[in-house]
């Protein structure tokens, strides 16, 4: 159950953040955006601390960031079409990479 209050964590991180983007976009201060943006990290900040029941606090933070910026970052190719360099592409597999050691080597959890 912890691993779904996680993924609710991140959802609602991943819509906030694409709703600032598109508040920061648009032609102006737009206040139901705004409200948005905060229910959305507010309901985020909550789950994620519910998961942090079990997940030990470096391993859940570390899952919560690192695919929220991975699908961001696959988010603002397909979508605002950014172009990266293979640079990015590299980090983005490390922190992968090092979200997946970390999982396969911290202590355990439920």
């Amino acid at each position: 159950m912890v691993y779904v209050s996680l993924g609710v964590a991140i959802i609602s991180e991943l819509v906030a953040t694409s709703l600032l983007r598109i508040n920061a976009t648009s032609s102006g201060f737009n206040p139901l955006l705004v409200l948005g943006i905060c229910v959305f990290y507010c309901i985020s900040f909550y789950s994620l601390g519910q998961s942090l029941t079990v997940i030990p606090t470096g391993v859940a933070y570390a899952i919560w960031s690192a695919v929220g910026i991975v699908i961001l970052t696959v988010l603002d190719r397909v979508v605002y079409h950014t172009q990266f360099t293979w640079q990015v592409y590299l980090a983005l597999g490390l922190i992968v990479s090092g979200v997946v050691l970390l999982n396969l080597y911290a202590p355990s959890h439920g």
